[in-house]
């Protein structure tokens, strides 16, 4: 968004992708895979990964990581069907629309698929990040960098996705649940 010339950060992203199922990609030796990550130079801002750790051959669990340059915010969606070969829509968003450092924001982190029609899992998470305290964890959205799609080195993994890449939209508006659920 560049109106009147002033910069403004997405507010929200949509990844939608595919994991491979067990059945066609081994998981054993590299369970923990870079889904997303967005790097300023060579600090990591935030990354999401992916989890072959479930209870059932087809379960995991996704999980989202802010950093602040030393340490890491983050949350998780556990246990769920994210191998069963059915496309995953992520969004991740600021709750609100402020590029400033100092201020409260909380960071949506929001999973949904789909079968046959019908949505089917439906689940999220946040981090909440003070802005008096923490604020340098806003910096990690609110700056400029580069966003590695399936690949990244983080403190979770190096290991590159092992799935398929639909699509990724940025968003200068704050997408609410029925419009991400009318692109799942």
């Amino acid at each position: 968004n560049n109106e009147l010339g002033s910069w403004q950060y997405p507010d929200t992203l949509t990844f939608r992708w595919k994991m491979e199922p067990n059945k066609r990609y081994e998981y054993d030796l590299d369970p923990i895979q870079t889904v997303l990550q967005k790097q300023s130079g060579s600090r990591v801002d935030w990354f999401v990964t992916a989890n072959k750790n479930g209870t059932d051959i087809e379960k995991g669990s996704l999980a989202f990581y802010l950093g602040d340059g030393s340490s890491y915010k983050s949350a998780s969606i556990t246990d769920d069907y994210f191998y069963d070969d059915v496309p995953l829509n992520l969004m991740i968003k600021r709750r609100y629309t402020d590029d400033t450092l100092s201020s409260n924001q909380i960071y949506d982190f929001h999973l949904k698929t789909q079968k046959y029609g019908k949505i089917v899992i439906e689940r999220s998470a946040s981090v909440i990040v003070s802005g008096s305290s923490s604020g340098s964890y806003n910096a990690a959205w609110a700056s400029n960098g580069q966003l590695y799609i399936g690949s990244g080195s983080n403190n979770e993994t190096h290991n590159i996705l092992t799935g398929s890449v639909y699509e990724i939209r940025y968003w200068t508006n704050l997408l609410d649940e029925n419009a991400f659920r009318n692109h799942t």
